[in-house]
Formats: C-alpha cells, structure tokens, sequence
C-alpha cells in the first residue's frame, strides 16, 4: 500500500515509483489519494498544480485505487508490523 508520502516523495523526485519490483502487489488506497489530491488543490501555483496532476495521472495508469475499509485497514496494519519488525 502506497500513502500519501510515498507519493509526494515520489512527487519531489527522491522515490522513484518505476523502480519497484513487478513482482509486488502495489495499491493506492483511497484515503491516500484524497489526501494527495487534497494537497494539490490547496496549491496555490497552478504550474506545480498541473505537474502534481500529471504525476497523479500516471500512477492512477499504472497502480490500482483500493477501497480503505477494515479489510484492507487490517491487512495494512499487518504489513506494517511486519516491516517494523524487519527495521
């Protein structure tokens, strides 16, 4: 599950989403997105507004936007625990 960081790390060019493995099941959770959008929306430069959206609109191409109910919440919490305990 990407959040909402990932994406403006992304975004700034210090993660480079391409570079994940094929082989991972990456998600977009909704929540994150509204977020993210949030964010743009509040942008006040409307050049960096329109870079922000293309940005968006390439990894809505590629990654799929996952409803964040207690389901995907729970699954999510498991997937953190396990990378904290890995460090």
């Amino acid at each position: 599950m990407l959040d909402t960081g990932v994406l403006v790390a992304a975004v700034r060019g210090q993660v480079d989403l391409a570079a994940l493995p094929d082989e991972d099941d990456v998600a977009l959770p909704a929540v994150a997105l509204a977020e993210y959008l949030a964010g743009v929306l509040r942008d006040g430069d409307p050049g960096r507004q329109a870079a922000q959206r293309a940005f968006l609109d390439e990894v809505l191409a590629a990654v799929p936007v996952e409803d964040y109910g207690p389901g995907v919440a729970g699954h999510h919490a498991e997937l953190l625990a396990h990378t904290q305990q890995l460090g």
